[in-house]
C-alpha cells in the first residue's frame, strides 16, 4: 500500500556525475544508463557491478570514480524492488561525494534526494523525511530564502509533505515558491502553475482529506484509503496558519468559504494563466490544445462543487465540456466522478489465527447520486475480509461528494454507481 500511495514521493530524481566517467569507463557507464532507460534493470545492474569490480582495483573506497556505477546499480535495484541493497549502494555514493566535496556541498543534494526516495520505499518515512528536510536545508543555507534557485527545492519538499498528509506545511512552501516566481521569474509560467496547483490542492486537502488520493487513483471507482503518516515535519512554523484554518473546517458539514478564499484565488489565477496561454497560441496561428485549459477550469468547478456552490460549478463544467468536445476527455462529464469521501477509519476485522500481520482489503458498494452530487442511497456489494464490520464505510460514503453527470438540461441523478474502497489493516494473531 505504501508503494502505491507514495508514488510521487518515491520516484527518485537520478542525477549523474558525467564528468566522473572518463576514458575506458565512459562506454560502459553510457551503456548501463541506456539499459536503465530501456527498463532493462537486471542487465544494467550487472553491467554496473562489472564496472565496480574493475574500478575497485583502481580507486580507494572513497574514489569519486565509483559514484556513477554505484548510482546506476542503486537505481536498477530500486526499480527491481530490492530496496535494502539499493539503500546501501546509494548511501555509499552519498558518503563518497561528502568525503570528496565537503559536508555542505550542493553536489550532494541529488544523492540525498535519491537516498530519501529509496528510504521511503522501505517504509521508513521518518528517516526519509529527515533526508528530504536536510537536503532542503542545505539548499536554503546556500541560496537564501528568496533566491530563484530555491524554487525547485521548495516544490520537491512541498510535494513530499503533501503526499504524506502534511498539507499546512505544503501550503506554506508552495506559497513561498509562488511569491519568488512572481517577483523574480515573471515569465516562468510552468513554475507558477506548479505553485498555484499546489496551493489549490493543499486547501482542498485541509477541508476534504483524501481529495488528492482520489485524484491519483488508477480506477475512478476505486479509492485507496491512506494510512496515517508516522512522522512530524520539523521544518514548520505552521502553527499560526493551522490555528487560522483548521478550526473552520468541519468534515461532512458546510465549510466556511472564507477560510478557502486564498485557495480559490489560486485556482482562478491558474485558469487565467492557462486561458492567456491558449489565446496566445491561437493569435500566433499555432495549433492550440485546449486540454490544459479545460483541466484547470474543471478543477475550479470541482472546487465550487465541493464547497456546495452548484451554480458556479455547473458554469465551469459547461465551459470545460465545450473546450474538450473534440478531444479524448469529451466524455468525462457523462458519468459521475468521485471527488471526496471522509476517511472511515481503520477496520477491525478481529483476531485471526497465526502471527500478527498486515493485510489488504476492500469494500465494494453501489450508490445512487442525486443531481447535486450527494449520495442518496448505498448498497453493500461485498467486502474482503468477509467478516468485516462495514457500517463505518457505509456511513463515510453517505457523506461523499461527487461531480454529478452532466446532460443538456444540467446535472442529472445517476443510480447504481460502483465504488470500491481499498485499505490496509493489521490483525492480531491468536494461538
Amino acid at each position: 500500500m505504501h508503494r502505491r500511495l507514495l508514488t510521487a514521493a518515491l520516484v527518485a530524481t537520478f542525477c549523474w556525475y558525467a564528468p566522473l566517467a572518463q576514458g575506458a569507463e565512459i562506454a560502459p557507464v553510457s551503456a548501463a544508463r541506456a539499459q536503465l532507460e530501456a527498463g532493462e534493470y537486471q542487465a544494467a545492474a550487472q553491467l554496473a557491478d562489472d564496472l565496480l569490480a574493475r574500478l575497485d582495483t583502481r580507486f580507494d573506497r572513497f574514489g569519486m570514480g565509483l559514484v556513477n556505477p554505484l548510482q546506476i546499480k542503486a537505481e536498477a535495484l530500486y526499480r527491481l524492488g530490492q530496496f535494502p541493497a539499493a539503500l546501501d549502494l546509494s548511501a555509499r555514493a552519498w558518503n563518497i561525494v561528502r568525503y570528496n566535496e565537503g559536508l555542505h556541498s550542493l553536489s550532494q543534494i541529488p544523492e540525498m534526494q535519491r537516498l530519501a526516495s529509496i528510504t521511503a520505499a522501505t517504509g521508513d518515512l521518518e528517516a526519509a523525511n529527515d533526508l528530504e528536510e536536510a537536503s532542503f536545508e542545505l539548499a536554503l543555507r546556500t541560496y537564501g530564502k528568496h533566491d530563484v534557485r530555491l524554487v525547485d527545492h521548495l516544490h520537491r519538499l512541498a510535494n513530499w509533505y503533501a503526499d504524506n498528509g502534511h498539507h499546512v506545511e505544503a501550503l506554506q512552501l508552495h506559497a513561498r515558491s509562488r511569491d519568488i516566481t512572481r517577483q523574480h521569474l515573471p515569465d516562468a509560467e510552468a513554475l507558477l502553475e506548479r505553485s498555484l496547483s499546489g496551493i489549490t490542492h493543499a486547501y482542498l486537502e485541509l477541508g476534504f482529506p483524501n481529495y488528492r488520493a482520489i485524484a491519483a487513483a488508477d480506477d475512478s471507482s476505486a479509492l485507496p484509503l491512506r494510512p496515517e503518516t508516522t512522522f512530524k515535519p520539523s521544518m514548520s512554523d505552521a502553527g499560526t496558519l493551522r490555528d487560522l484554518v483548521l478550526p473552520k473546517l468541519h468534515v461532512g458539514q458546510a465549510v466556511a468559504h472564507s477560510a478557502f478564499l486564498p485557495g480559490e484565488f489560486a485556482a482562478r489565477e491558474l485558469v487565467a494563466l492557462r486561458r492567456e496561454q491558449h489565446q496566445r497560441a491561437l493569435a500566433a496561428g499555432e495549433t492550440a490544445d485546449p486540454q490544459a485549459l479545460a483541466d484547470a477550469i474543471t478543477a475550479l468547478g470541482d472546487w465550487h462543487q465541493l464547497l456546495g456552490q452548484s451554480g458556479k460549478a455547473l458554469a465551469s463544467y459547461r465551459e470545460a465540456q465545450t473546450l474538450a468536445a473534440s478531444g479524448p476527455a469529451s466524455a468525462r462529464f457523462d458519468t459521475p466522478e468521485l471527488l471526496y469521501v471522509p476517511h472511515p477509519g481503520s477496520p477491525d476485522p478481529g483476531a485471526l489465527h497465526g502471527p500478527k500481520r498486515s493485510l489488504s482489503g476492500e469494500v465494494r458498494l453501489q450508490v445512487r447520486i442525486d443531481n447535486r452530487g450527494r449520495v442518496r442511497h448505498t448498497r453493500l456489494v461485498s467486502s474482503v475480509p468477509a467478516n468485516l464490520d462495514t457500517l463505518q464505510y457505509v456511513r463515510a460514503v453517505r457523506n461523499a461528494k461527487y461531480r454529478p453527470a452532466l446532460a443538456d438540461t444540467g446535472f442529472v441523478a445517476t443510480a447504481d454507481v460502483p465504488l470500491r474502497l481499498d485499505f490496509s489493516y493489521e490483525v492480531a494473531g491468536k494461538p
